[in-house]
């Protein structure tokens, strides 16, 4: 996540044992506790209409949902796919 001069530090009070699943979920997915925190509400936020990526720029979209894509699909094609690919198409010209 890129920071800018929209992000405000705040503070919050959290239970330990929400704390514990917290961490437990940023080692697993070796990112910081606050973009778990920040993940999790604007998917809440989404969910009830509201902050529609109203603070993520086109760029961030896009890195997110390439990130989400490739941790789904493990498929592996060509290097020089996306400068050959007339080629990988159409064969040969």
């Amino acid at each position: 996540m890129m920071y800018n001069a929209t992000m405000t530090r705040t503070q919050i009070y959290l239970p330990e044992s929400q704390l514990r699943e917290l961490k437990k979920i940023a080692v697993k997915k070796n990112e910081a506790v606050s973009e778990i925190i920040r993940q999790m509400l604007r998917e809440r936020l989404d969910k009830q209409g509201e902050g529609r990526n109203s603070e993520k720029s086109t760029s961030e979209s896009l890195i997110e949902m390439s990130n989400r894509i490739s941790k789904k699909w493990t498929a592996k094609g060509p290097r020089d796919l996306s400068s050959n690919t007339d080629k990988y198409i159409y064969g040969e010209i």
